[in-house]
């Protein structure tokens, strides 16, 4: 018989204990309920608000949408008109207005940034108070910057393309005048990645900015917060093909004012294409470095990789196992040893065992190869959440030596006359020639330093992976190879100089013309 009283089945016994007022026992039953009640009031007072945010946006769109510009040129034009133009000139009007119309939508959708979604999140709690303004600043970077020339853009073509004027010459004198201050691009481009790390962070930790996402996919908007920056990102590119088109439709014997105008214009767009490459993959790769710092953590001692440095960059990056994989059954078992006919019929079949070998925790190393370390972690799950430890100590690419195989099979005392980077390249290059035969999914490191040595071999899920790994390393090492080969070097002599007769010292002298060399033998 079991004595004693069921608190969930029955009222707290608390003689303190009311119902607007619950005892501070954390099992009380009033407490419980009181507190559904309120998550529950909290939670319908978030959606009624974000619905009136939600009408809110909807009413400033349509307001600005209730005079839409047709979609075609041709369409907007009486057929009178129509009849009497060449298909030429045809296309010409087309990519001109085209031009006019969706620099008007782009501006809109600027506007619709500005005046909704930045002033929705500054002036509502969907964003923590203590990072709000930091995520507006970082994810809205220039925009206003791009809004403001854009919106002068569109009046200079609001001015051309006047209602009466069916028939517009050209815009070639616009566009290469508002070019120039199309510098806005770049910096807008170039922040991107950051942008859209910070919303996928606030989208998976914060459930109320995910829902005004999705509130915005679903209203009349028809497009998230993503959908409109997007847009900023591909206009200068949308540029480019506009002019092009416009240009192949332009006589230059009829209009050759108009055609230099669309060639320089051409000229000034590609090279702005060019920055715009230039600094969004700069950003990009100095995000992903940003990246990996954060989520490294030592085990016993630190190695400084320089992360900090601006030029620091990840060349190549992947995963490899501590254990071979098998993939001589269906069944997907995994086993420490494969044979060269298994190895050479990889297909679908060893990339679900890959995975599968992966999602087992078997001991999968994620490896990345910076421009001046190769770089081995392990991820573990804690709490949901993965710890990125260094495997083992980052091998710095001048005392790197990597060969396909499982083992060095030639000691590498014969290959290695010196510390110098190109001696040890040499060395490297050597070993792999010996070993390029080996048919196989290891793969050999050896860390040969003065003070830290050791050796691993690991797996890759295919051969092609090992390969690509191989050639990497090697362009990286060519690469240090000549950034620090300051010296040249010449050979004074052949015969004189040997093991009987070798050189002690060698001074300069007559002004660096001559050189007095002390040998064992004398002077």
């Amino acid at each position: 018989e079991v004595n004693g009283v069921c608190v969930l089945l029955s009222k707290c016994y608390s003689p303190t204990c009311t119902k607007d007022k619950p005892c501070y026992s954390l099992s009380c039953p009033r407490r419980r309920t009181l507190k559904k009640q309120t998550s529950m009031k909290t939670l319908n007072k978030n959606k009624s608000i974000g619905n009136i945010i939600i009408q809110n946006i909807n009413q400033n769109y349509l307001n600005s949408a209730s005079n839409d510009e047709k979609t075609l040129w041709s369409s907007s034009v009486p057929m009178e008109i129509l009849e009497k133009l060449s298909s030429k000139e045809i296309k010409k009007q087309e990519a001109i207005y085209e031009v006019y119309v969706t620099e008007k939508n782009f501006v809109k959708s600027l506007e619709t940034v500005r005046d909704s979604i930045i002033k929705t999140l500054a002036e509502t709690n969907i964003i923590p108070h203590d990072i709000r303004k930091n995520f507006i600043k970082h994810v809205f970077a220039h925009v206003n910057d791009i809004y403001s020339v854009n919106k002068r853009f569109l009046d200079s073509l609001n001015d051309r393309m006047h209602p009466q004027n069916y028939i517009i010459s050209g815009i070639g004198d616009i566009i290469l005048k508002w070019i120039p201050f199309f510098e806005p691009f770049v910096f807008y481009i170039a922040s991107r990645p950051y942008a859209k790390y910070l919303m996928e962070t606030q989208r998976q930790v914060n459930p109320y900015f995910s829902r005004f996402d999705e509130d915005l996919m679903n209203s009349k908007l028809r497009h998230g917060i993503d959908s409109f920056l997007s847009q900023g990102v591909s206009r200068p590119g949308r540029y480019v093909l506009l002019v092009r088109e416009i240009l192949k439709s332009t006589d230059q014997k009829k209009q050759p004012k108009e055609f230099d105008c669309l060639t320089k214009s051409l000229e000034l767009l590609n090279a702005l294409m060019k920055r715009i490459d230039k600094a969004s993959g700069a950003a990009q790769d100095r995000h992903d470095v940003i990246l990996l710092k954060q989520k490294i953590l030592f085990k016993n001692e630190f190695v400084n990789l320089g992360l900090n440095d601006e030029k620091r960059r990840i060349r190549h990056e992947g995963t490899l196992f501590r254990k071979e994989i098998n993939t001589i059954s269906n069944t997907g078992q995994l086993s420490n040893q494969m044979s060269s006919s298994n190895l050479s019929g990889l297909n679908s079949n060893s990339v679900n065992v890959a995975q599968n070998f992966n999602m087992n925790n078997v001991g999968d190393i994620q490896f990345y190869l910076l421009d001046n370390v190769l770089l081995f972690l392990k991820s573990k799950a804690v709490n949901k959440w993965n710890q990125h430890k260094v495997f083992q100590r980052p091998i710095p690419l001048p005392l790197l030596f990597v060969i396909p195989g499982e083992e060095m099979s030639v000691s590498l005392r014969k290959y290695i006359a010196s510390s110098s980077l190109t001696s040890l390249s040499q060395s490297s290059k050597k070993l792999s020639l010996i070993n390029s035969s080996v048919n196989s999914n290891a793969i050999t490191f050896l860390y040969y330093g003065a003070k830290q040595r050791y050796q691993i071999t690991l797996y890759g899920a295919q051969i092609a992976a090992i390969t690509t790994l191989l050639d990497k390393i090697k362009q990286e090492q060519n690469r240090l190879i000549q950034n620090y080969n300051i010296f040249t070097l010449y050979k004074l002599s052949d015969k004189v100089f040997d093991y009987n007769n070798r050189i002690l010292s060698l001074e300069p002298f007559d002004y660096g013309k001559k050189n007095l060399v002390l040998t064992n033998q004398g002077l």
